[in-house]
């Protein structure tokens, strides 16, 4: 739709979308739905931070889905944790990510619902209880469970944990975050393996804007050994090895002129409201 004028996007509050129909099959096919902004040739500007759950049980109980929009800054959208080259062939064997925001893991929770977690593969997954997933039961969750792998001895399982295929190429896992938030805002992202070694060997992490594009990443990793530091210290519980990263450097430039970023809405239906491809 084309609004009376433009408008800058810090004026616009919110989107609100009703499906009110009562056809299952209808109420389907706005699994995923979001919004974008448009400046006046149309170039998309801003994309809400929610969407419409794209789990189809989830959407159909939804008749009324609100859109936000970041700030000009509040750019960082997915956390991205892997390697890009291993110097093995191995899997990525990860218990558990977790990213905080004033003291609080933002992530905790997520992956239940499809397409909140993506990665390079799967392989095969635990939960705290020894049990394995399924491909189909999204298996990506156990990373945002809040469960670690833990000594038998202590009370613990050692099956809590989710494995890529093995590869020596690139291997990762994609988290979107609830909404936007601001690089600064992001205090630490906390990695935590399951006996270390090459499982997660040359680990680091990626911050990624809302298209999917890398513009800042960790300055340290996991060493190429597996270790976390020169003495392999590091752990915080008992089996689990955890790696913090809490630096990060900017590696893509925001290229986006003022004026486009703040002004022009001219939305056209089914470009400015729709689902990702």
């Amino acid at each position: 739709m084309e609004l009376d004028k433009g408008y800058k996007v810090s004026e616009i509050n919110e989107v609100e979308v009703w499906n009110s129909t009562k056809n299952k099959w209808w109420k389907q096919q706005w699994t995923g739905t979001f919004v974008k902004l448009l400046d006046f040739d149309g170039n998309e500007i801003r994309r809400s931070n929610e969407n419409v759950p794209t789990s189809i049980y989830d959407a159909i109980e939804n008749n009324i889905q609100k859109f936000t929009f970041p700030t000009d800054d509040e750019n960082v959208k997915y956390i991205w944790v892997g390697y890009d080259d291993n110097p093995f062939t191995s899997s990525l064997i990860l218990s558990d990510i977790r990213v905080f925001v004033n003291n609080k893991d933002i992530v905790s929770g997520l992956g239940k619902i499809y397409g909140e977690i993506e990665t390079s593969s799967f392989k095969e997954a635990y939960e705290d209880d020894d049990t394995e997933y399924e491909k189909n039961e999204n298996p990506e969750q156990v990373l945002c469970d809040g469960n670690l792998v833990l000594n038998s001895t202590y009370g613990g399982t050692r099956k809590n944990y989710y494995a890529t295929e093995r590869t020596s190429d690139s291997n990762w896992i994609k988290i979107k975050l609830p909404k936007a938030y601001k690089m600064e805002d992001i205090q630490k992202v906390e990695v935590h393996a399951v006996d270390g070694g090459m499982g997660w060997a040359g680990t680091f992490v990626k911050f990624l804007d809302y298209t999917g594009k890398p513009i800042a990443k960790s300055t340290d990793k996991v060493l190429d050994n597996g270790k976390v530091s020169d003495d392999g210290s590091g752990s915080d519980s008992v089996s689990s090895k955890m790696k913090k990263f809490e630096r990060f450097e900017n590696i893509a430039p925001v290229i986006l002129e003022k004026e486009k970023r703040d002004f022009g809405v001219t939305p056209v239906p089914f470009k400015s409201i729709g689902i990702p491809n």
